[in-house]
């Protein structure tokens, strides 16, 4: 049985999926299997992957278009590692990755996931820009995870045994924001953190799904957003009003802009995270003093670029 499954679902990638496939297989450490899902790709996908020889690669076909959230529940149905390793069919990842990784999880008996760094490239694998501020903590995680997703997914690896005695699956309907939901129930039932190291070089590509989903159902997709608030905040045991979860999601959107605020929705979101503050100790949440440092945090940020400031 191989110490690591990862899991790489496919769909119309022939641009790049060799490359993603050969940076998993040009690993250092070498006890895993490659599980390639294919959801009836119609380009040369699998003309491709079926060129690539290892006795590591397991291909899996679906029988018809499912979707990615089918997908990568079909590779954690079939995954027989201790350790899932996540990554998607265009980027790529770091020959060191899964030794870090691995030794990390062997040595901190207590983490559940355990993610990294990452760098956006473009479709020539030149770096566009660098996320170097990843959180560790955490109790920390958990309390932002309600506003933002704070993992990348393809950096990512998991102790199989924790997604499967919490029956942690991705969900569909989420328009491309499935990982958020996945990392949102994985923040609240385990120990999530992130290490100093570059794992993933994640393609930022018009041509990829969520680039396309982003682009076309931008309505929509805000919508859900506001909803997998509430989910984990309610995941977490806050109870809010619809108009609380509303000014959240106003002042809190998917892609945090620097759009002039007004005072009146920061006073509405100074009471919102008062509430949140106090439902903490009610509730003798384990992360309480996290949660009120986050909504010190957040509520800093958004106070930079109210208008009070326009004399």
């Amino acid at each position: 049985m191989p110490k690591i499954s990862v899991i790489m679902p496919l769909y119309n990638a022939d641009l790049f999926v060799e490359k993603a496939i050969k940076s998993i297989l040009m690993q250092s450490y070498k006890d895993f299997e490659l599980l390639l899902i294919d959801d009836c790709s119609t380009d040369d996908t699998m003309e491709i992957v079926s060129g690539i020889k290892d006795s590591r690669i397991k291909i899996v076909r679906n029988e018809k278009n499912e979707g990615i959230a089918f997908s990568r529940n079909r590779g954690l149905s079939l995954a027989e590692g201790q350790y899932i390793a996540l990554m998607d069919d265009d980027d790529l990842t770091v020959p060191d990755r899964f030794d870090i990784q691995v030794q990390y999880l062997e040595l901190y008996n207590e983490m559940d996931v355990v993610g990294g760094q990452f760098c956006a490239i473009d479709e020539n694998d030149r770096v566009i820009w660098t996320c170097k501020e990843r959180l560790t903590n955490p109790k920390y995680i958990r309390a932002d995870m309600m506003l933002y997703d704070s993992i990348a997914n393809g950096s990512a690896m998991i102790r199989n045994d924790f997604l499967r005695k919490n029956q942690i699956k991705y969900q569909d309907g989420c328009l491309g924001m499935e990982d958020y939901r996945f990392w949102i129930e994985c923040s609240a039932l385990g120990n999530v953190t992130n290490l100093d190291h570059i794992f993933l070089y994640w393609r930022n590509s018009e041509s990829n799904e969520s680039s396309k989903v982003k682009k076309w159902k931008y309505k929509q997709r805000a919508e859900k957003y506001g909803e997998l608030q509430k989910y984990a905040f309610e995941l977490n045991g806050y109870s809010l009003f619809e108009e609380e979860y509303g000014i959240i999601n106003k002042m809190f959107p998917e892609i945090l802009s620097s759009v002039i605020i007004n005072v009146e929705d920061m006073k509405k979101l100074y009471d919102v995270f008062l509430k949140v503050i106090q439902q903490s100790k009610d509730i003798r949440a384990e992360n309480a003093n996290e949660i009120a440092i986050m909504c010190r945090k957040r509520f800093s940020n958004r106070l930079e670029f109210t208008n009070l400031w326009n004399f």
